[in-house]
């Protein structure tokens, strides 16, 4: 089944225009179609099985896409049709209940499915951003990093600064820098010109 989800997958997101959606139907009907004609010839047991196979040769299938769309470096919008799809995949097979949910006393899927889960809705989310969401989900991860830190204490080193705005025009003072380990202070000032400009 995996060739045939890899390529129905890949259909529905080629020749996509960025504000369009793409339509799933085919890879919906396909699995729609094959889970009925086991779940008529196979035990409630054995159709789990079956279906576990199915929604793990699924997820393999999103990931290899998405490793693919990586080193071929697509744009934003080819991450956000893949999220979607990946959310289209989640609600067939799981309906309300995810799978890091319990039904029944018992996990749906297991602890290690359910990281590597977790790791291609992140990478999807990170791709599918903008630069300046991008950016922002960077800033915003660096500040609940900052606010956990106790008082004093500066794992990158420490910068006192003094900022003026006036007009158009913003001043910043460097009054004192401790501390600062190699390389970091680089990436910050380029991503603070960024910003500004």
């Amino acid at each position: 089944m995996s060739p045939t989800i890899s390529r129905l997958l890949a259909e529905c997101l080629t020749d996509v225009a960025p504000h369009q959606r793409p339509s799933y139907h085919r890879l919906l009907h396909f699995l729609d179609t094959n889970l009925i004609f086991l779940k008529e010839w196979l035990d409630e047991d054995n159709f789990e099985r079956a279906l576990n196979a199915v929604w793990s040769a699924s997820v393999g299938c999103l990931a290899a896409l998405v490793q693919k769309s990586i080193k071929t470096k697509r744009p934003a919008s080819h991450f956000a049709h893949l999220y979607g799809a990946f959310r289209v995949l989640l609600n067939f097979f799981f309906g309300d209940r995810l799978p890091n949910d319990a039904a029944n006393g018992k996990d749906v899927v297991d602890a290690g499915e359910v990281d590597d889960l977790a790791r291609i809705a992140r990478v999807l989310r990170l791709y599918s951003c903008s630069s300046g969401a991008l950016l922002s989900h960077y800033y915003s991860a660096r500040h609940r990093q900052q606010r956990t830190l106790p008082p004093g204490v500066f794992p990158f080193g420490s910068v006192t600064a003094r900022v003026l705005l006036q007009g158009a025009h913003l001043r910043v003072e460097v009054l004192n820098a401790r501390h600062l380990k190699p390389g970091t202070m680089s990436k910050y000032v380029r991503s603070l010109n960024y910003t500004l400009n």
